[in-house]
């Protein structure tokens, strides 16, 4: 940050990231893929006369990062003044001094990569061998944590880390004619001991069971009765259609209108 402000930025903040996370997935209880990633990475934020520019890297090189900072100060200059884009007002900073949040599970390093596989293998035993008309179960496991710092010119540094995990399961069946209903569940948790670990797959059945024997309406006017699951789909375009960004791009069905 501060070889940003010394090479033309008036204010900056600084952000990294490292993280990592595992996935195991398997086909009628057999594995199928096993995916582990990590990344770092570092993203500017620049206020350059008046203007306003992002940048990303994860070649965190010290020579190689000099020379990506001149770049987006450059960068930056080219770009139109944005005279509302500024940090926010340093008394709003938090503190520090509240109770801590609890996002990371201490124990999370210390999980056998073979209790995360039977768990994978447990849900999906639920719906095997439960309906002839069973086509698939495809079942996963999936872990990761994360450490963020964060840092600006106008006061405000921290820092948090977190973790979670996941359990979810599909089930492929055959329906009526050519049809292939399936659906899924899943369940979350920050900490693995509070992780719903029954269930899962059994769930998966369920819903994939009740979609047998849908048929298509004619268009009309009816009374609608939607699952929990799909509610986000209904909020999203009116969420969307209000972000600050989507009415200044005057990109909103809801432009003028609110």
């Amino acid at each position: 940050m501060d070889y940003a402000l010394k090479n033309g930025c008036q204010a900056a903040k600084v952000s990294l990231y490292s993280g990592s996370n595992t996935s195991f997935e398997l086909r009628d209880a057999q594995m199928d893929k096993l995916q582990q990633a990590s990344e770092s990475r570092m993203s500017l934020f620049l206020y350059v006369d008046g203007r306003y520019g992002t940048y990303s890297t994860n070649r965190l090189d010290k020579k190689e990062l000099e020379s990506f900072i001149r770049n987006g100060v450059e960068s930056t200059r080219y770009l139109a003044e944005d005279e509302a884009r500024v940090l926010p007002d340093a008394s709003r900073y938090y503190k520090g001094g509240k109770p801590d949040l609890q996002l990371l599970d201490p124990q999370f390093s210390a999980v056998n990569p073979d209790n995360k596989v039977a768990l994978a293998q447990a849900i999906a035993e639920e719906a095997l061998g439960k309906d002839p008309r069973i086509i698939s179960v495809e079942s996963s496991y999936g872990d990761g944590d994360g450490f963020s710092y964060q840092i600006t010119s106008n006061g405000f540094e921290g820092e948090t880390q977190q973790s979670w995990y996941s359990l979810s399961a599909s089930v492929a069946v055959k329906g009526e004619g050519e049809a292939r209903p399936s659906s899924y569940w899943y369940e979350s948790s920050l900490y693995l001991d509070k992780l719903v670990k029954e269930g899962v797959g059994q769930k998966a059945l369920e819903r994939t069971l009740q979609k047998i024997g849908q048929k298509k309406t004619k268009s009309g006017r009816y009374t609608m009765v939607v699952d929990p699951m799909n509610s986000g789909q209904l909020l999203r375009p009116m969420l969307s259609a209000i972000f600050g960004s989507a009415l200044q791009q005057k990109n909103s069905f809801l432009l003028d209108k609110l």
